[in-house]
């Protein structure tokens, strides 16, 4: 940093030009822009995750760690409330958010992906701390499962295959297919049966890959245009920035108003 303070002040008696000036300055406020909140929004939250102690320097998710953020997409139909769900966040890097979901039967007929809303917050709201609120648009791409597994809490995978064996039981039982999207536990001891069998099946190594990937599927968020606020009670107003992806690099982030 001071470095950089001597360089702008060496620059500063160099230039006599007023075009040159206000130039020179341009570019010290922006190069000071970059140093105060980051060129890549991503790096950006995945460093201040890793100082909250929830990924490693890498962006890995900490083991236990609650993790997670409030993600939107499109109804499939016109009309449709959009379909709001908590996602669990496996990895963060400088091309995206890595997450989980259980597998889903593709029906969308469009060759593009759909948009998607992301929102996520950490911190606290009180004296002496900062909270931080992200929000995202982008759309997600698919991965291949193996790249983020070992990133993914047992309790999830073993959730969500208990899940397809559930739903798949219940297709044996009523002979009906599909079953319903949001399918309902109609015994509860048995699916906790179920779930501890999974659990005893996955920790002994009997559950092989195939079926860990009939049940899980893994993709990255992509955003074009993120946001981030900061604030807190011992703070005048909040702290708001954006960030815009022309499709090949971020742009410069803006300074916004915070409403």
């Amino acid at each position: 940093m001071n470095a950089s303070i001597n360089l702008t002040k060496h620059l500063l008696t160099q230039t006599t030009s007023p075009n040159k000036f206000l130039k020179l300055a341009s570019c010290i406020r922006n190069a000071h822009t970059l140093i105060q909140v980051g060129s890549n929004p991503l790096e950006v939250l995945r460093s201040t995750s890793e100082k909250r102690n929830l990924c490693d320097v890498e962006g890995k998710r900490r083991p236990g760690a609650y993790w997670v953020f409030g993600m939107s997409s499109n109804g499939m139909d016109d009309g449709v409330a959009p379909n709001l769900r908590t996602v669990g966040l496996q990895q963060i890097t400088k091309h995206g958010i890595d997450y989980v979901t259980r597998k889903h039967d593709s029906s969308s007929s469009s060759s593009l992906p759909p948009p998607q809303s992301i929102l996520y917050t950490m911190g606290k709201y009180k004296p002496g701390e900062t909270m931080e609120q992200w929000r995202g648009e982008g759309y997600s791409q698919e991965l291949g499962l193996q790249e983020i597994l070992d990133c993914v809490p047992h309790y999830t995978i073993v959730e969500m295959i208990a899940s397809q064996r559930g739903r798949l039981e219940l297709q044996d039982e009523i002979k009906e297919e599909p079953v319903d999207e949001r399918t309902a536990i109609h015994r509860r001891t048995r699916f906790m049966e179920l779930v501890q069998r999974t659990r005893v099946a996955f920790e002994n190594g009997d559950i092989d890959m195939e079926e860990i990937e009939q049940s899980l599927s893994a993709y990255r968020y992509i955003p074009n245009r993120m946001e981030r606020m900061m604030g807190g009670s011992d703070h005048i107003m909040w702290d708001r920035w954006e960030w815009k992806h022309d499709g090949d690099d971020w742009l410069e982030p803006r300074h916004l108003l915070p409403y």
